[in-house]
């Protein structure tokens, strides 16, 4: 959780599109009348103001995929590893701009994919053990089969060494992408995530859910109170 930390946002941004409207509110309740309008438009125009980037998107524009993206077919048992084995790319239709390898997006097929973080030219271990697994028998020249990977996708027009396993087959060959079929594929049973944390965290979500609903009904009944003489 704490690897990444853009998975932090969500939360901060409910945390602010709630205080920013409510502390808003409190700034123009507190000032005279003839100011109120001018300070609430300042205060609309706050994020503008400090993020002026983003009125333009922050310079970010769509990237058309190739033709080979939509033209490949997976029509066999197995998962796909993509090469060059990196977590990150950097094509030509993309400007350049590093950007998250779209496979494991793109198809509809389970792709293993490394996901080493390098911060700093520091590499951190990645969280998958099956990437992990899939990466060395590819460093150590093994064959796929036996670790569940049916299909080797090669992405082209990115910096990355490309070294295929032994014994693969081509099946599609493009300007972008080629795709090769691994034999001797075997069904592999992966582990599966323990129950317990999702339960927890589910049943710390209801009871926020709920606590905020009954503080808001609460409230809402002392407010019709107060306002009718109860």
């Amino acid at each position: 959780l704490l690897r990444d930390g853009q998975k932090l946002l969500a939360p901060l941004a409910l945390v602010l599109a709630l205080a920013a409207g409510l502390g808003a509110e409190r700034v123009v309740a507190r000032l005279r009348p003839r100011s109120r309008p001018l300070a609430a438009a300042l205060l609309l125009a706050l994020p503008v103001v400090t993020t002026p980037d983003l009125a333009w998107g922050a310079g970010l524009h769509p990237a058309r995929y190739p033709a080979d993206w939509a033209a490949v077919r997976f029509d066999g048992p197995g998962d796909v590893v993509v090469l060059p084995y990196g977590a990150f790319r950097a094509f030509d239709w993309t400007g350049g701009r590093p950007v998250l390898d779209p496979a494991t997006r793109a198809f509809d097929r389970t792709v293993v994919a490394d996901d080493t973080l390098v911060v700093g030219g520091r590499a951190v271990a990645g969280e998958d053990r099956r990437a992990a697994e899939v990466g060395a028998a590819l460093a150590a020249g093994e064959p796929l089969g036996p670790y569940g990977i049916g299909w080797v996708l090669v992405e082209r027009g990115t910096p990355g060494e490309v070294t295929l396993p032994p014994g693969v087959r081509p099946v599609y060959d493009g300007p972008d992408l080629a795709l090769y079929r691994v034999p001797d594929v075997r069904d592999v049973e992966l582990p599966r995530p323990p129950a317990a944390p999702v339960l927890l965290a589910d049943l710390a979500a209801l009871a926020l859910v709920l606590g905020a609903s009954i503080m808001w009904t609460r409230r809402t009944i002392r407010t019709r109170a107060s306002i009718t003489g109860w």
